[in-house]
């Protein structure tokens, strides 16, 4: 059997491997905006896992403070006059800078590539 000349052939192939609910599922990815596409959501993908590692590492770190510390802090926020408000806005926006980190990459992508792809921001 010959192989015709304007045949494409047969690889490479881009497989995503994955675990649902206990089974095993591949999805093949063709070469152009389906591979990019995927390769994008994993990569936003790692950059979650790095972020939600980093809110882990700062939770621990505040959890191992010793109670004279936590008095201490207590102490300086009284210092201070901060209302509780003032401590949740401040919580509040901290937690958004958090969330916009993980999202920046897909925010400053030019509208026209982000409607090519089917996701507009």
């Amino acid at each position: 059997m010959r192989v015709q000349a304007n045949h494409r052939g047969h690889g490479p192939q881009y497989l995503w491997n994955s675990t649902i609910e206990g089974k095993s599922v591949a999805e093949n990815f063709r070469l152009g905006p389906e591979l990019e596409k995927a390769s994008r959501e994993a990569s936003n993908y790692r950059r979650f896992l790095e972020l939600s590692k980093e809110l882990v590492e700062v939770n621990e770190k505040i959890c191992r403070r010793g109670p004279y510390e936590r008095w201490r802090m207590k102490k300086s926020l009284r210092i201070s006059k901060k209302t509780a408000e003032v401590i949740r806005a401040e919580i509040d926006q901290e937690v958004k800078r958090m969330v916009g980190r993980l999202f920046e990459e897909t925010l400053n992508r030019p509208i026209a590539e982000q409607t090519a792809t089917g996701r507009a921001a």
